[in-house]
């Protein structure tokens, strides 16, 4: 896989799940501030993850 895509992936899904976040401990306004910035810390560690893993795969 390209590790640009796997880049993208990354922070798309560390984004999603950092969003989603306080609504698991029953905050349920989407577009609050908890949110924003779980969000935010979610797509950096994903855009970390992904970076990773494309080094992986590459054997690096």
């Amino acid at each position: 896989m390209d590790s640009k895509k796997l880049l993208w992936l990354g922070v798309a899904v560390g984004g999603m799940v950092g969003a989603y976040m306080p609504g698991i401990w029953g905050d349920a306004d989407v577009f609050g501030m908890a949110s924003i910035i779980l969000s935010a810390l979610g797509s950096l560690i994903g855009l970390w993850l992904g970076y990773k893993a494309s080094k992986f795969i590459d054997g690096e």
